[in-house]
């Protein structure tokens, strides 16, 4: 019946969030792949999942269902690798603001985005007869996410340099204080040690 189909439905996930967790992810990592590859690799495995729900209106096999417990355990990566890419490659007062901002986006997609599904889904369903518009748009977005990430900047951050991010903010503030921190201790004892410093700011500036 439908409960026990729910049990062990939701026993399959757990499982395979375990083994993806516990083995996968421990594996790629030891393999040295990198954070960006683990978004990449979750992204699609989010468009997979959303491509299987399409499947089961024209092809409804229980064992498809079962099967797609891979896939959306994949899906746990990107939020991993999103969290792990902000920890490796930004400074202490910048990942607290990355990770709050990263936070605050999640949730309010998780308030906004069952409504606007339910939405498209009603819709297209009752005017066009074609209620999984709203996974094909899914797929959409994760193949365009996979896409900008394998293809755009974030993966020359993770050169084995390890350069470390510094916000504009951050940035700005510190180029405004060293013109008046030089002004100050010119010529004084200090100066040498001041100018060391400086440099190694600037040089971390350039990173």
């Amino acid at each position: 019946d439908a409960t026990s189909f729910n049990q062990t439905m939701f026993a399959v996930m757990g499982g395979m969030m375990l083994i993806t967790n516990l083995f996968v992810l421990r594996l790629l990592l030891s393999l040295k792949w990198r954070a960006t590859s683990l978004f990449v690799i979750g992204q699609l495995n989010n468009a997979i999942h959303m491509f299987v729900y399409i499947l089961l209106s024209y092809l409804p096999f229980k064992a498809l269902v079962f099967a797609n417990a891979v896939p959306t355990s994949f899906v746990a990566l990107a939020n991993i690798a999103a969290t792990y890419m902000i920890s490796a490659n930004m400074g202490s007062q910048e990942q607290g603001f990355a990770l709050s901002t990263l936070a605050a986006v999640a949730g309010i997609a998780d308030v906004f985005s069952p409504f606007i599904y339910s939405e498209l889904f009603s819709y297209f369903g009752h005017h066009f007869n074609l209620p999984m518009v709203p996974f094909a748009l899914g797929i959409v977005f994760a193949l365009a996410s996979a896409l900008v990430t394998f293809m755009g900047p974030l993966r020359s951050i993770e050169e084995p340099a390890k350069k470390r991010i510094l916000s504009s903010s951050h940035s700005a503030v510190y180029r405004r204080a060293r013109a008046n921190l030089r002004a100050r201790v010119t010529g004084s004892a200090c100066d040498e040690d001041l100018n060391s410093s400086l440099l190694e700011g600037d040089s971390l500036l350039n990173d």
